[in-house]
């Protein structure tokens, strides 16, 4: 198992991300099924709407095919969720639909402020139980959120 550790700060967040890739690739086909898990850790000090200190771990693959790509964490991820710890107004007490979640970054960061969550993408591959993976995984995060994953 290979670890790295990220840091990004963002004007609204102090993210730290782990990075464990596990080394024992299953291989099907042509396509390497590597799987790495990451958690992103939001600190004390960041200004959110959320009490910190808050950690979302992920499943996800490092590459994948383009159909598969739901697999993969996408930087407009981290970009929306940035913005939705930055404004959790937008979220307090809204019913949220999420389509294309792929991993569920943006879905499990909503699920931390909204009154209800759905996320969902394409029923391909491993996608949609990745999503629900994951779900479950960062499940005591949206103990106040209905949640469909």
């Amino acid at each position: 198992v290979r670890v790295a550790v990220y840091q990004r700060k963002s004007n609204a967040v102090v993210i730290e991300r782990r990075v464990a890739v596990e080394s024992n690739a299953e291989y099907m086909g042509n396509e390497v099924n590597s799987y790495a898990e990451t958690t992103f850790e939001i600190s004390d000090e960041a200004e959110v709407g959320v009490p910190g200190p808050l950690a979302i771990t992920l499943e996800h693959r490092v590459s994948s095919s383009v159909e598969l790509v739901g697999l993969q964490l996408w930087r407009g991820a981290f970009l929306l969720a940035d913005f939705l710890l930055a404004h959790p107004s937008l979220l307090a007490g809204k019913k949220v639909l999420e389509l294309a979640a792929g991993t569920g970054l943006t879905a499990v960061t909503a699920g931390s402020m909204a009154q209800a969550v759905t996320a969902t993408d394409a029923d391909r591959g491993d996608i949609l139980p990745l999503l629900d993976r994951n779900g479950k995984r960062n499940m005591s995060l949206m103990s106040n959120c209905r949640v469909g994953m």
